[in-house]
């Protein structure tokens, strides 16, 4: 946050920047029975409710505004900050007033840990630690020394995200997360503050598979996200057709050879994994707050930075030296990176990180990123609420000038995305239907969303 505080004092808003640490992995999502009857859950979640508290209380201290505190990720932080939003069913105790969300929200297409799935990870651990035939195992491994549970964490005995259908994360507990994450959001069971909330062009050349050559590999990677049945693999392979003139990303052209590479069906995958992991789940969540007349503002980034191929596109994380204003790219040389803004197109990046980070500081202090830039840079475009029957995304670029356009590209396909999320309600579905959707894709009218179409 470095950059961004002294950005927010060179153009006169300065704010004060807060880093909440968690509990991660094991440590703040170990889930079981045991857990679940304690309560002891989505503990790395409540660490940041913790923090949130810490800020109500001390921040004025600082010369901070508790009244005004914007609580801001990206990635997995982004889907924090989500879950922050629908955390208790909307009720934020006044902890938070805006929320900022790069490329994650608090809802996913893949099913999410439950006790069943749990339960023998729990156990594994249990027995390792010699705890097994004790009555009270949670109190049993609280005593076991940080070293001896911290090397049994990290073994081979650690299954989630590998062997495990499912990865560290949320759960519903009927508490911190009481509801389905999209149930929280249809029945409008989350904070009323003001979002804004963006993902990348081409996420999935990050977050996606390696090596798609056929529909095979397509639906390899499908079966990982969820339990699907031949009919609804079938009709996802239909909604994302091996045409490359019209996938992802824009800035390669034609079809790659085949490989473990890119693999030749690359801009079939691309979006695909785009849609999946970013832009399904954002959409639900952004639709769901319009319904209810919730502020939202939503952007689409549409940037290849300096130093990455064309085949990488506006990639996941490629944003996040710009609204932070990073315009020198420190940290990236750690990585063997070069500056996302630097090359050719350097005082491009720089002019668009101006106005990001302005922008970005305008939410924080008005709750509105047109709030600052229309005094500082007047001819940069208005970014209109994300409202329905017409909900608009604002497009950040550096070939032209910033837009807006309607949030409805791949509509028919991310709508029957959609449809499978609200149905299964975090759980493994095998199609819309088996779940309880009337899902008709013909139309784009996505079950679970009434009032939006293609």
């Amino acid at each position: 946050m470095t950059w961004l505080v002294q950005r927010s004092a060179a153009i006169g808003h300065p704010i004060i920047a807060v880093a909440i640490n968690s509990r991660l992995d094991m440590w703040g999502f170990i889930y079981s029975q045991e857990i679940q009857d304690s309560l002891d859950t989505n503990l790395g979640l409540r660490d940041m409710r913790s923090g949130l508290e810490w800020i109500q209380d001390n921040i004025a201290a600082f010369g901070g505004d508790p009244s005004r505190v914007t609580i801001q990720g990206q990635s997995t932080g982004a889907q924090s900050v989500g879950l922050q939003v629908i955390a208790y069913g909307g009720n934020n105790n006044n902890l938070f007033h805006r929320a900022i969300e790069q490329s994650g929200a608090p809802v996913w297409f893949a099913p999410i840990g439950n006790v069943a799935l749990w339960q023998p990870q729990y156990d594994l651990i249990v027995n390792a630690t010699n705890c097994t035939n004790r009555t009270n195992t949670l109190a049993c491994l609280r005593s076991v020394p940080f070293e001896d549970i911290n090397s049994i964490f990290n073994s081979s005995l650690n299954i989630v995200g590998h062997d495990a259908p499912f990865e560290y994360g949320s759960v519903i507990d009927g508490d911190f997360i009481p509801k389905a994450h999209s149930v929280l959001l249809q029945e409008g069971k989350f904070a009323r503050v003001p979002v804004l909330i963006g993902t990348n062009f081409d996420e999935g050349t990050f977050i996606g598979p390696k090596g798609v050559n056929s529909t095979e590999d397509l639906n390899e990677f499908l079966l990982q996200q969820m339990d699907l049945d031949n009919n609804t693999l079938a009709t996802i392979g239909y909604l994302y057709p091996d045409i490359p003139s019209i996938g992802s990303p824009s800035t390669y052209a034609g079809r790659p050879p085949a490989s473990k590479a890119l693999g030749s069906q690359f801009k079939r995958a691309v979006p695909l994994a785009t849609d999946i992991k970013m832009d399904a789940p954002t959409r639900l969540y952004t639709l769901a707050m319009a319904q209810y007349n919730n502020t939202v503002y939503r952007y689409h980034w549409d940037v290849l930075v300096n130093g990455v191929p064309s085949s990488t596109g506006a990639t996941h994380f490629a944003e996040f030296s710009f609204p932070y204003y990073n315009i020198n790219g420190e940290g990236y040389e750690i990585q063997g990176s070069e500056n996302p803004q630097g090359g050719v197109n350097h005082p491009k990046y720089k002019a668009l990180s101006d106005r990001m980070s302005t922008m970005w500081l305008g939410m924080v202090y008005h709750g509105d990123p047109n709030s600052i830039i229309e005094n500082l840079d007047p001819s940069v475009a208005h970014w209109p609420k994300y409202e329905l029957p017409n909900p608009q995304s604002y497009i950040f670029t550096i070939n032209e000038t910033f837009h807006t356009a309607p949030d409805t590209h791949r509509a028919e396909a991310i709508n029957y995305l959609m449809d499978i999320m609200i149905a299964s309600q975090a759980r493994n579905c095998t199609s819309p239907q088996a779940c309880g959707a009337a899902s008709d894709i013909l139309t784009g009218e996505t079950s679970g969303l009434p009032g939006y179409s293609n």
